[in-house]
């Protein structure tokens, strides 16, 4: 098929309609680097389904105005980077089209509680909501096969699977592994913000998660309070932890 750019629901489910193959979907807030790309290229090898990418920045899950108004956009590149690592279509919709001033179409979603309630979610209020409300919304219009998701957030990927899970949704959740940069660092739309000062410190973590998991591999077990002595001595402020 020809490649393909939409940006509106309707044309989407016009296009849809018309279709013979399954679909793989990945759904993103745009400015893609290494991390998305390899999810796109790694659905577009893993079967002969179509591959469809949104890019749509979700107010819903942000609790900071300043953090959405400052999200990195780079939208021509992005579609660019999309076509050339797999996408056979990008669904570029506009914020009224996934949320209807009429409210038409949305079925607001609520996280598990078990899932959302500790770790990220005990500082982002709503974030989680946020991020289940969008997903949802792009899962209907889309209505793929297989969801790609990425293995980076953790919390939020178990979020997702039990969204489908609880309603029923015929689609498979395909995880990939973290990718990170030559520094141990993950690729993340954020961590492209960081200044060389925060980056040379958030290396110092990478580099602590690293020896645990090797710790761990040979013993099987790990020494939590060590590395928070490490990290207090890396002057690294700690949010939470998994005991």
């Amino acid at each position: 098929m020809n490649n393909k750019i939409i940006k509106h629901s309707e044309e989407l489910i016009k296009w849809r309609s018309n279709l013979s193959r399954d679909i793989n979907f990945i759904p993103t807030m745009g400015n893609l680097h290494d991390g998305h790309l390899k999810l796109i290229s790694t659905a577009k090898t893993s079967n002969y389904n179509i591959n469809v990418i949104s890019i749509f920045i979700n107010p819903l899950q942000f609790d900071n105005k300043r953090d959405l108004d400052n999200y990195p956009q780079s939208i021509d590149d992005d579609i660019q980077k999309a076509l050339s690592n797999g996408a056979d279509l990008i669904f570029i919709p506009s914020e009224k089209d996934i949320y209807p001033p009429n409210k038409k179409n949305i079925i607001y979603q609520k996280a598990a509680k078990d899932l959302s309630s500790a770790l990220c979610g005990l500082k982002r209020t709503g974030h989680f909501d946020g991020v289940c409300t969008v997903v949802y919304r792009l899962l209907d219009l889309v209505k793929p096969k297989n969801l790609y998701l990425g293995e980076k957030d953790w919390q939020q990927l178990l979020i997702l699977k039990k969204l489908i899970e609880v309603n029923q949704l015929n689609i498979k959740v395909r995880s990939i592994s973290t990718h990170r940069d030559f520094d141990g660092i993950p690729f993340s739309s954020r961590n492209q913000r960081l200044s060389k000062s925060d980056r040379k410190l958030m290396r110092l973590f990478s580099n602590e998660l690293s020896v645990a998991k090797r710790l761990f591999r040979e013993g099987k077990q790990v020494n939590l309070e060590k590395i928070k002595k490490s990290l207090d001595q890396k002057i690294l402020e700690q949010n939470y932890w998994i005991n």
